[in-house]
Protein backbone atom coordinates (compact mmCIF):
# COMPACT_ATOMS: atom_id res chain seq x y z
CA UNK A 1 0.00 0.00 0.00
CA UNK A 2 1.04 3.59 -0.57
CA UNK A 3 -0.25 7.00 0.44
CA UNK A 4 -1.18 9.60 -2.18
CA UNK A 5 -1.90 13.22 -1.32
CA UNK A 6 -5.00 14.75 -2.91
CA UNK A 7 -5.73 18.48 -3.33
CA UNK A 8 -9.06 19.95 -4.47
CA UNK A 9 -9.72 23.40 -5.92
CA UNK A 10 -12.70 25.56 -6.82
CA UNK A 11 -15.98 23.68 -7.50
CA UNK A 12 -14.48 20.41 -6.29
CA UNK A 13 -14.69 21.96 -2.81
CA UNK A 14 -18.48 21.93 -3.12
CA UNK A 15 -18.38 18.19 -3.78
CA UNK A 16 -15.94 17.52 -0.92
CA UNK A 17 -17.83 19.71 1.59
CA UNK A 18 -14.96 22.25 1.61
CA UNK A 19 -12.29 19.59 2.24
CA UNK A 20 -9.31 20.86 0.26
CA UNK A 21 -6.68 18.23 1.12
CA UNK A 22 -6.63 14.60 2.08
CA UNK A 23 -4.42 11.54 1.93
CA UNK A 24 -5.67 8.22 0.60
CA UNK A 25 -4.10 4.78 0.67
CA UNK A 26 -3.96 2.84 -2.57
CA UNK A 27 -2.31 -0.34 -3.75
CA UNK A 28 1.17 -0.08 -5.22
CA UNK A 29 1.08 0.71 -8.94
CA UNK A 30 -2.27 2.50 -8.60
CA UNK A 31 -3.27 4.91 -11.35
CA UNK A 32 -5.22 8.14 -11.64
CA UNK A 33 -8.27 6.02 -12.50
CA UNK A 34 -7.86 4.27 -9.14
CA UNK A 35 -7.72 7.66 -7.41
CA UNK A 36 -10.95 8.78 -9.10
CA UNK A 37 -12.64 5.48 -8.23
CA UNK A 38 -11.57 5.79 -4.58
CA UNK A 39 -12.71 9.41 -4.35
CA UNK A 40 -16.01 8.55 -6.02
CA UNK A 41 -16.62 5.93 -3.34
CA UNK A 42 -16.08 8.62 -0.71
CA UNK A 43 -17.84 11.58 -2.37
CA UNK A 44 -20.32 9.85 -4.68
CA UNK A 45 -20.91 9.78 -8.41
CA UNK A 46 -20.96 13.58 -8.55
CA UNK A 47 -17.18 13.54 -8.19
CA UNK A 48 -16.67 11.08 -11.04
CA UNK A 49 -19.19 12.94 -13.20
CA UNK A 50 -17.21 16.18 -12.77
CA UNK A 51 -13.90 14.53 -13.66
CA UNK A 52 -15.05 12.40 -16.60
CA UNK A 53 -17.12 13.57 -19.58
CA UNK A 54 -17.60 9.90 -20.42
CA UNK A 55 -16.11 6.78 -18.84
CA UNK A 56 -12.33 7.07 -18.89
CA UNK A 57 -12.23 10.47 -20.62
CA UNK A 58 -11.25 13.49 -18.53
CA UNK A 59 -13.65 16.38 -18.94
CA UNK A 60 -12.19 19.27 -21.00
CA UNK A 61 -13.13 21.62 -18.15
CA UNK A 62 -10.99 19.73 -15.62
CA UNK A 63 -7.25 19.60 -15.09
CA UNK A 64 -5.71 16.71 -13.18
CA UNK A 65 -2.12 17.20 -12.06
CA UNK A 66 0.47 14.87 -10.61
CA UNK A 67 3.09 16.86 -8.74
CA UNK A 68 2.04 19.97 -10.73
CA UNK A 69 2.31 18.22 -14.12
CA UNK A 70 -0.78 17.67 -16.28
CA UNK A 71 -1.65 13.97 -16.64
CA UNK A 72 -2.05 14.58 -20.38
CA UNK A 73 1.76 14.87 -20.47
CA UNK A 74 1.95 11.29 -19.24
CA UNK A 75 -0.46 8.39 -19.76
CA UNK A 76 -3.67 10.18 -18.83
CA UNK A 77 -5.83 8.31 -16.34
CA UNK A 78 -3.60 5.25 -16.69
CA UNK A 79 -0.59 7.12 -15.30
CA UNK A 80 0.96 5.08 -12.49
CA UNK A 81 1.49 6.87 -9.19
CA UNK A 82 4.29 6.64 -6.67
CA UNK A 83 4.10 6.90 -2.90
CA UNK A 84 3.52 10.45 -1.68
CA UNK A 85 2.65 11.83 -5.11
CA UNK A 86 0.34 14.84 -5.03
CA UNK A 87 -2.74 14.64 -7.26
CA UNK A 88 -4.63 17.90 -7.78
CA UNK A 89 -8.11 18.36 -9.24
CA UNK A 90 -8.96 21.81 -10.54
CA UNK A 91 -11.10 23.49 -13.17
CA UNK A 92 -9.58 24.52 -16.46
CA UNK A 93 -9.45 28.30 -16.24
CA UNK A 94 -9.42 30.71 -19.15
CA UNK A 95 -9.65 34.42 -19.39
CA UNK A 96 -7.63 37.47 -19.92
Amino acid sequence: MMDVNIVFYHYFLDITNKLNKMTISLSDQASIKDVVDSLSEKFGDEFKNHVFSEPGVVNNNVVVLINNEDIRNFEGIDTTLKANDRVSFLPFLTGG
